[in-house]
C-alpha cells in the first residue's frame, strides 16, 4: 500500500553523505568511501572517483491489502499482509501477485475466529476454527456431529448426538426415538400385540394394539383371563384362594397347588423381587407376590403394573426411562439420570440440554460453549487447553514465555505455539523470510532453514547485475538479459550492452 525508504512512507530518500542538489558529491575512491549506513535510500556507489546517491528502495508491491515501508532496523523493504483483528493471523482474502493467501483467518474481524480456534455450537453458527467440516462436537463419537451445530448454512447430520446408535447409517429399531435420522419414529418395526394393564405379562385379547415389543403395559399374547389381575394369568400355579389363578376355567380347591413361590414385595405395590421367597398354597400375610419383577421394591410407584412418569427414572420396569414428550424426544435422552426440563411439571434438578450426555444438574463445565452444569453460565472456571505466552505479540507464543491452561484464553497468551522468537514480531511460523537481517542470519518463520524462498525475491538488479541471497546478503550470480560483463570488475557490474 505505501512504499518508499528510511521507515517513512513515501517515496522519499533519507539524506545521503552528500545532498546532490546541493553540494558537489565528495571524492572518492571505492564504494565504502560514500556510504552512509541507511539501507532504505539504496546503495552508494564510487563512479570516476566521485560518489554517486544510491536509489532509494521501493518498497509498494502493489498489493492494496498489505502495508508496505522499508524499515531501517531490519534494512529491508516490509510488507505486512492484512490483520484487522490483531490475532496475529494474516486475512485469508489478502493475496499476492500469484493471488496466493498470505494466510488463513477466514474472519479478520473476529479475535476469536481463526485455524485452530475452539469450534463452539452456537446459535450464530459461526465457523471459529475457519474450517467447513467441523461443525460442532460428536458427543456420542459416531462420527456423525450434532444437527443442532452449524457453520454457515452446513449443519451437522446426527440427529441425536447422545445415542451412538442413533445417526443417518443407523438401522431404525423400536424404541421411541427416530434412530435413522429420517424425522420418523418406529416405522416398519412396531409389533402386533395386546394392552397388558395388570403388568403380569399377558394381554386382553379384546384390546389389540401395535407398539414396541418391549414397552411397558403391551403383551404379543393376548391369553389374560382377567387383565385387571395380576393373581390371574395363563403362567400362574392355581393357589388357594378360590378363584381361577391360571385361567383354565377351574378355580381352587379343586385345581389347588402347594408349590406356590411366594416373593417378598417391600413396597406393596404387587410385585416383589427374588431375594426372599416362600412356598404356600394360600395368600401368605403381609406384602408378597407370584412375580419377581420388581425393578425398584422401595418405591410403590414403580413397578411393571405402573405408569411411566417424567422423571428420568425407569418407572414400569421395561428398562428404560421413556416417557414420551413430542414424538421421538423421551424423558432422559442422554441416559444421564436427569430428566429433561421440557417435562410438566418441571422436575428439579433438570436436565437442561437432553440431548447432551456432558450436560446437567452438578455435571462438569467444559471448554465447549455450552452450559455443562446448568447453572445459567457457559464456560465458567474451565481449564481445558494450553495457552502460550505471546510476548511479541505475533500470535504465536513460546514455552519460554510461560504456558497457561485455561478455556478463554488470558490476554497476552495465544493457542498457537512454536515461536522461535518472542521478542521479535517478525520471527514466527509463517512469516515470509527475507534475505537477511540485522545482525546477520535469521529464521524469520522458525523452520530451522536460513533465506529460503522468497528471500531471494527482494534482491533486485543492481548496476544491471541479477542479485540472489546468498548467507544472508544479496550477491550478484549474472547479468540481466541484454547486458554482459566483460571487464571483470565489480565497481560497474554489467557494463556492456549484448555480448562481450
Amino acid at each position: 500500500m505505501g512504499c518508499g525508504g528510511g521507515g517513512g512512507g513515501d517515496d522519499a530518500a533519507t539524506p545521503d553523505a552528500f545532498d546532490p542538489a546541493l553540494d558537489a558529491a565528495p571524492e572518492c575512491r571505492e564504494d565504502a568511501d560514500c556510504a552512509n549506513g541507511l539501507a532504505c535510500d539504496g546503495e552508494e556507489t564510487c563512479v570516476e572517483a566521485r560518489c554517486v546517491a544510491g536509489t532509494p528502495l521501493r518498497c509498494d508491491d502493489s498489493i492494496d491489502c498489505t502495508t508496505d515501508f522499508c524499515s531501517e532496523e531490519l534494512r529491508r523493504c516490509v510488507n505486512n499482509p492484512a490483520d484487522v483483528d490483531g490475532d496475529g493471523i494474516f486475512d485469508v482474502h489478502c493475496v499476492d501477485a500469484r493471488g496466493m493467501p498470505f494466510g488463513d483467518d477466514c474472519d479478520d474481524a473476529a479475535a476469536g475466529v481463526h485455524p485452530g480456534a475452539v469450534e463452539i455450537c452456537d446459535d450464530m453458527a459461526v465457523d471459529e476454527d475457519c474450517d467447513p467440516a467441523t461443525r460442532g462436537p460428536d458427543a456420542d463419537a459416531d462420527s456423525f456431529q450434532d444437527g443442532r451445530c452449524c457453520n454457515g448454512t452446513a449443519c451437522g447430520d446426527d440427529c441425536n448426538d447422545a445415542l451412538r446408535g442413533a445417526n443417518p447409517m443407523a438401522t431404525e429399531s423400536c424404541n421411541g426415538i427416530d434412530d435413522d435420522c429420517d424425522t420418523r419414529v418406529d416405522e416398519g418395526v412396531l409389533v402386533m400385540g395386546y394392552r397388558d394393564a395388570d403388568g403380569d405379562g399377558h394381554g386382553d385379547p379384546s384390546m389389540a394394539m401395535s407398539a414396541c415389543g418391549t414397552r411397558a403395559g403391551f403383551s404379543t399374547l393376548g391369553d389374560d383371563c382377567d387383565d385387571g389381575n395380576a393373581l390371574r394369568s395363563p403362567d400362574l400355579p392355581e393357589i388357594c384362594d378360590t378363584i381361577d389363578n391360571d385361567c383354565d376355567g377351574t378355580p381352587d380347591p379343586a385345581d389347588s397347588t402347594v408349590t406356590a413361590t411366594w416373593f417378598a414385595d417391600e413396597d406393596g405395590d404387587g410385585f416383589g423381587t427374588s431375594s426372599n421367597a416362600i412356598v404356600s398354597c394360600s395368600i401368605p400375610s403381609g406384602h408378597w407376590s407370584l412375580y419377581a419383577t420388581d425393578c425398584d421394591d422401595t418405591r410403590a410407584t414403580v413397578s411393571p403394573a405402573s405408569a411411566e412418569a417424567c422423571n428420568g427414572r425407569d418407572d414400569d420396569c421395561n428398562g428404560v426411562a421413556d416417557f414420551v414428550l413430542p414424538s421421538g424426544d423421551l424423558e432422559d435422552d442422554d441416559h444421564d439420570g436427569v430428566a429433561d426440563s421440557r417435562c410438566t411439571p418441571t422436575p428439579v434438578p433438570a436436565d437442561c440440554d437432553d440431548l447432551d450426555p456432558a450436560s446437567g444438574p452438578g455435571g462438569a463445565e467444559l471448554c465447549d460453549g455450552r452450559d455443562n452444569d446448568c447453572d445459567g453460565s457457559v464456560d465458567e472456571m474451565v481449564a481445558s487447553y494450553a495457552y502460550f505466552r505471546d510476548m511479541d505479540g505475533d500470535g504465536y507464543g513460546g514455552t519460554s514465555g510461560g504456558v497457561m491452561v485455561g478455556c478463554v484464553p488470558p490476554s497476552g497468551y495465544t493457542t498457537r505455539g512454536g515461536d522461535c522468537d518472542d521478542t521479535n514480531v517478525e520471527r514466527h511460523p509463517g512469516a515470509i523470510e527475507h534475505c537477511g537481517a540485522v545482525g546477520g542470519l535469521v529464521d524469520e518463520d522458525c523452520d530451522s532453514a536460513v533465506d529460503e524462498a522468497p528471500a531471494s525475491n527482494e534482491c533486485l538488479p543492481v548496476r544491471g547485475q541479477v542479485q540472489a541471497c546468498i548467507g544472508g546478503v544479496c550477491r550478484p550470480v549474472g547479468c540481466v538479459m541484454g547486458l554482459s560483463d566483460c571487464d571483470g570488475l565489480s565497481s560497474n557490474g554489467c557494463e556492456t550492452m549484448g555480448d562481450c
